[in-house]
Parts: C-alpha cells; structure tokens; sequence
C-alpha cells in the first residue's frame, strides 16, 4: 500500500469515528434538510406553474408586465416566424435576438402572444410568479424536514434505538467519505 491509500484509510476510518459518535440523526443536518427542501420545491412550483398561468391572477400580473413595453417595435404584431426576424432586425439592442426567433416564435405561439411586449410581459410575470411561489414552497418543505429532523433525533435518545442510530450514523458518514473520496 502507498502513502496515499493510508491516508484514504485514514480518513475513512476518522469517517466511521464520527459516524458512531453523532448517529445518524445528527448526521442528517440542517444541509441535508435545506437541499431535499429545495430539490422538492423545485419540483412542486414547476407543477404549480402549469394550473397558475391560466389564473386571472397571472393575467393580470402579465398584463402589468406588458403595460411597460409601449415602444412600437414591442407592440409591432407577429404573425410567423419571418415577421419576428424583420421585427428583431430592426430593433437595436434586441437584435442579438433574432438567432432565437425560432424559440421565442414558438414560445410566443403556444401561449398566444402577438407581440413582443406581450412576449416579456409574459416572461417577466413567469419569473415573478415561479420566485415567489418557489420561496413559500421551499419554506414549507424546509420546515418540515427541520421538523423530522427534530424528532428523528428525539426518538434517536431511546435506549434501544441507540445503538441501531449510531451504527446507521456510522454506515451513513463512511458513506459520504467514499463518495467524497472517489
């Protein structure tokens, strides 16, 4: 063995020390709990978003959003693709854009958007929307885990779950340290 695989065995073996010592109940840390909130609220709000945008909610908000570009290049209708690369020629700043034509043409057709004010009005609402709405649910999936979290440690303190949640712990860190180390 090298010099490097006692150091790898060392270090899975401080891995395992740490894993009996706090259980598997402090091993499941306030991280763990924030990354399974945040993948899970992902999720729920990507689902949530499909039932909101048919909302007057939503429509309102969209509207709001349009109301802001009133310049005539964003309020030029659209009614093909060929259209949309003429009207993005021509439009300063925003003819970066008009390699995306396709896309945003297609964007803009399923969801019934003539022009390109309604198209970023759209875009902005979406944003605002899925934030806000990405935020309560994290929250909520946060502290439900903080909760489990709570109690997994409680019912760690039962004499005959003891041992089972250090052994657990132990498995659970040697684990992390072998995917860590390779």
């Amino acid at each position: 063995m090298t010099i490097l695989d006692y150091g790898l065995l060392v270090f899975l073996l401080v891995t395992l020390a740490i894993g009996l010592k706090n259980g598997f109940a402090k091993m499941i840390s306030t991280t763990v709990c924030v990354i399974v909130a945040l993948a899970a609220s992902v999720v729920v709000t990507i689902e949530l978003l499909r039932l909101i945008n048919d909302t007057e909610v939503f429509a309102g908000l969209q509207g709001l959003a349009t109301s802001w570009f009133k310049k005539p290049i964003m309020t030029t209708e659209v009614a093909s693709q060929e259209q949309l690369v003429d009207v993005l020629s021509t439009a300063g700043v925003l003819s970066v854009l008009k390699g995306l034509a396709g896309p945003i043409f297609k964007v803009m057709t399923r969801f019934g958007l003539n022009t390109l004010g309604k198209f970023f009005g759209f875009g902005i609402a979406l944003v605002v929307v899925a934030f806000v709405l990405w935020l309560a649910i994290y929250l909520i999936f946060k502290y439900i885990m903080l909760a489990i979290k709570k109690l997994l440690t409680k019912v760690a303190k039962v004499p005959v779950l003891k041992s089972i949640d250090k052994i657990a712990g132990a498995i659970l860190s040697v684990g992390l340290g072998y995917i860590i180390v390779f």
